[in-house]
């Protein structure tokens, strides 16, 4: 292309991308621009929720083993024009999964400060290596995490208007010299938040109360809050406060104290709250009251659940009828329930009465339908793996019928134990395999009806699958 040519047009290019931000529809250059913006979007959105799904899929994998590529990236790299319309986006989704990766980030927003102002949603999610045992070295490693720690805050001090903040507490220590050891973040960064992500590993109180300041700060707009705490609710609802927008909860806390979090965040009877759709709440230790509050609140709410998720550890004291008969009338008293996911731990294997009562009262609505057993009591993985065939048949019977129209897919959780069971030798191998025919011919059966049944190889995970959808 001729000098004159070539300058000409990429003076016209400079012009159009100068334009972009307030483009009118139909100008020229204006299709290209938007076209490539909505794709641009697309593929943040997707980025986005492909990273939190896996940061949140296994909260004992260390953050610093996972590499993804931003796509944006590659984009960007393609000319001048596609790097000028990717430049709000590639910041949009930040994820911090090495200490390394802060100083970078701090050394960009340090030399274009607009970049900031693009930062959507941010997550921190790397854990340090253990302390060296000589003292030059160790010495050497603390100075690092604190002048990590401090990039770390810096960085949060420029954020603002954030939709998503997702922290691995191990990530916010050490605190840097000069500020409390509690891991307090901006006020900033936490006004306006509409989705919270606390994976809590801190092993002090004082900490865990920060975590509840977090939430009390960003209890006005909150619609979306994730935690997991490995302590009791007492313990994170020290300074907590009513969130009267949460539409999405999920938790999992060590043990159970109280129902008190649960007024905070479904609301108290009778109080003005938003509708919560979509609620999974993970397996732990319940005493006898305190399981019988929490069925109590779910009866409540079971009208308005679109996606429930319900993980119970059982203690030998507990009576697992208590549980079937709770469970069965919580999916009685569903409207639109769409997604619903029951894991249980060391529970007894269902009576085919009480599988009978559970599978009856799955609600038309349902479209997804997951079920997991682990370490069963008196367990006996032959006999387990029956069951589960045989209640996964009992749900593809009601489709047969026309009575769970929109049932789409089945997922049936592995013991944990089965593998175990599998390598041993002394085990005898002809009721396993009689035990995969007969899994075999229901998968088929189900593929025959349109549903997609699978009997998954790791256990069902504690959790409902991260669904995101951005307000901006």
């Amino acid at each position: 292309m001729p000098p004159k040519r070539k300058a000409a047009g990429a003076k016209k290019l400079k012009a159009t991308l100068s334009a972009s931000e307030d483009v009118v529809p139909g100008k020229a250059g204006a299709l290209v621009v938007e076209l490539l913006e909505w794709v641009f979007r697309l593929a943040s959105n997707r980025y986005f929720a492909e990273v939190v799904e896996m940061l949140n899929a296994d909260e004992n994998t260390l953050g610093s083993k996972r590499k993804w590529g931003n796509p944006l990236v590659a984009c960007s790299a393609v000319n001048k024009y596609w790097h000028a319309v990717t430049a709000k986006f590639l910041y949009r989704v930040v994820v911090i999964t090495r200490p390394e990766s802060m100083h970078l980030l701090l050394r960009s927003l340090k030399a274009n400060k607009a970049l900031a102002k693009h930062i959507d949603s941010f997550s921190l999610d790397y854990r340090y290596k253990g302390i060296p045992t000589k003292p030059d070295l160790a010495a050497a490693e603390k100075a690092r995490r604190i002048e990590t720690s401090a990039a770390t805050w810096e960085v949060l001090n420029m954020l603002k208007g954030l939709y998503h903040l997702d922290v691995s507490t191990y990530s916010l220590e050490p605190a840097p010299k000069g500020k409390n050891k509690q891991p307090i973040l901006p006020n900033n960064v936490l006004k306006g938040l509409k989705s919270i992500t606390i994976r809590d590993t801190a092993p002090n109180h004082g900490a865990r109360t920060a975590y509840s300041r977090w939430v009390k700060i960003a209890a006005p707009t909150l619609e979306r809050l994730r935690c997991r705490m490995y302590c009791s609710e007492d313990n994170f609802l020290s300074t907590c406060a009513p969130m009267k927008n949460l539409k999405s909860l999920s938790v999992k806390f060590s043990s159970d104290h109280s129902t008190k979090f649960y007024d905070l965040a479904l609301g108290s009877s009778g109080e003005d709250h938003a509708v919560v759709e979509d609620l999974s709440i993970g397996k732990r230790n319940y005493t006898e009251p305190g399981l019988r509050a929490l069925f109590s609140r779910l009866r409540d709410h079971a009208p308005l659940l679109r996606r429930l998720h319900l993980g119970i550890n059982f203690d030998p004291d507990i009576d697992a009828g208590i549980v079937y008969t709770a469970v069965t009338g919580i999916l009685r008293l569903t409207t639109r329930l769409e997604y619903f996911s029951l894991a249980l731990r060391q529970a007894p294997l269902r009576t085919e009465q009480q599988q009978r009562e559970v599978v009856d009262a799955l609600p038309s609505t349902l479209s997804t339908l997951r079920f997991g057993q682990s370490w069963v009591s008196d367990w006996d993985g032959d006999v387990s793996r029956t069951e589960f065939s045989n209640e996964a048949q009992m749900v593809l019977d009601r489709v047969e019928k026309g009575e769970l129209p929109k049932l789409r897919a089945i997922r049936i959780g592995a013991d944990e134990r089965w593998p175990e069971a599998g390598r041993d030798p002394k085990r005898h191998s002809t009721e396993r395999k009689a035990n995969e025919r007969l899994a075999k011919a229901v998968t088929k059966a189900a593929t025959k009806l349109g549903v997609d049944l699978v009997f998954m190889t790791e256990q069902l995970p504690d959790h409902l699958p991260w669904f995101y959808v951005n307000s901006k």
